[in-house]
């Protein structure tokens, strides 16, 4: 009975994560303000090894596509890094709104090797890079 009372609570007892995440989010906010001010857009890639299960919105011509990003996606700001995930590469503008993280914002992040930032999901227009 008391692991159903437990399970029923839910986050009752996980140290407060929403409230953590939502600071992590404003902090990446914050930063992204300072360090590039004015910026709206940011231009990022992603390497994907299965561009067809995506969910396609809207196909613009051969390259250019909407097509809708699960809650949080990985990004890249290195381009050449971005092949390294999959055999097709994205090219994407960003609203720096939907950066949720990125490898340069807490020092010794795990992130750091490939310049990682992590976007909120939703509708994107995407232009397939040629190899």
């Amino acid at each position: 009975m008391s692991y159903e009372i437990d399970r029923m609570r839910g986050s009752a007892r996980t140290n407060a994560i929403l409230s953590q995440l939502d600071v992590l989010y404003e902090f990446c906010q914050y930063e992204l303000a300072r360090r590039l001010p004015g910026e709206r857009w940011l231009k990022l890639w992603r390497g994907t090894c299965d561009a067809a299960d995506y969910r396609l919105i809207e196909r613009v011509d051969r390259r250019t596509s909407c097509i809708l990003l699960n809650n949080l996606s990985s990004f890249t700001s290195d381009r050449e890094c971005a092949w390294e995930f999959g055999s097709t590469v994205w090219e994407v503008m960003v609203p720096v709104v939907k950066i949720f993280f990125f490898s340069g914002l807490l020092p010794d992040s795990i992130l750091k090797g490939e310049d990682e930032y992590l976007v909120i999901g939703g509708e994107y227009v995407v232009k397939e890079l040629l190899f």
